[in-house]
């Protein structure tokens, strides 16, 4: 019986197959369909835009933490330094002239932060020609396109900061292009404060999930391109709407924490007395 009951549902699925398949021509059953994902198939919708912004959280994430392009994820927490490199003067972080455009490591980061760039300049390229879209609201627009332009200001922010010179692009790219001119470093930083000025504005105080990138991030990032620009007093007002309340509940540490809280001085012998020991920890 239960042989019977199988028999007759592969029978009628089969009957089934045959009704939507037998109404087409060889032809038409025959015919390759397209289903391409690029700039013109994609980004129509919110949800678009949303997952256009992952792809530049991914990026970002294995630029700072990820394992995938060996060890030098952490070039961007300080370049140089005794902590992380030789000094014998042979190894690449020991030796400046070893890092040119043939090196490794240089141009992993700087290809990297391009392709971070071309991801965000798609999304606001994409939001500001599509007008058509609709958003859930206005608010979350603003904050979708904020986000998208606060991943251009902080790749920037770095270019600036280990390359110098580099080609300011606004737009995203859709072929390859060559001869480029390069932007010198200080219409960099300017660039970079526009951008992260604008972010600073229209982000969201509160993260929805975690890791969202909120109002206090480019607040802090806004601080350090103003102390590069020399420009201390926006420094200071941009620290100050982290660290105040107004970017969302921050303040600046001043009591030691962790397992080594008790250890009065550093490893050179300086004093650990908070507030100085907080920062330390």
């Amino acid at each position: 019986m239960k042989f019977n009951k199988y028999l007759l549902a592969v029978l009628v699925g089969a009957s089934l197959t045959t009704g939507f398949t037998g109404c087409q021509s060889e032809d038409e059953f025959l015919t390759e369909h397209s289903y391409t994902f690029n700039d013109q198939t994609f980004y129509t919708s919110e949800s678009d835009m949303e997952m256009g912004l992952n792809a530049c959280y991914r990026q970002i994430q294995s630029l700072m933490m990820g394992q995938t392009h060996g060890g030098h994820s952490w070039m961007i927490e300080g370049y140089g330094l005794d902590t992380f490199a030789p000094t014998n003067g042979n190894g690449d972080f020991g030796n400046w002239d070893n890092l040119n455009s043939d090196n490794g490591y240089t141009r992993h980061w700087y290809d990297n932060l391009y392709t971070l760039i071309n991801r965000a300049n798609t999304v606001i390229d994409m939001m500001d020609e599509r007008t058509n879209i609709t958003y859930s609201s206005e608010t979350r627009k603003l904050e979708l396109r904020a986000t998208a332009v606060f991943f251009r200001g902080w790749a920037y922010r770095v270019l600036a900061g280990m390359y110098g010179n580099v080609p300011i692009l606004e737009h995203h790219a859709t072929e390859i292009q060559t001869g480029y001119t390069p932007n010198n470093r200080q219409e960099v930083w300017e660039f970079c404060k526009q951008d992260l000025t604008y972010a600073a504005q229209n982000l969201p105080i509160k993260v929805e999930k975690p890791g969202q990138i909120v109002r206090a991030a480019a607040d802090h990032y806004l601080a350090e391109v103003n102390l590069a620009l020399g420009d201390f007093n926006g420094a200071v007002e941009a620290a100050t709407r982290v660290i105040n309340g107004t970017d969302g509940e921050y303040h600046v540490m001043t009591t030691r924490f962790g397992s080594r809280a008790g250890e009065a001085t550093d490893r050179y012998g300086n004093s650990l007395a908070a507030p100085a020991g907080a920062y330390w920890d």
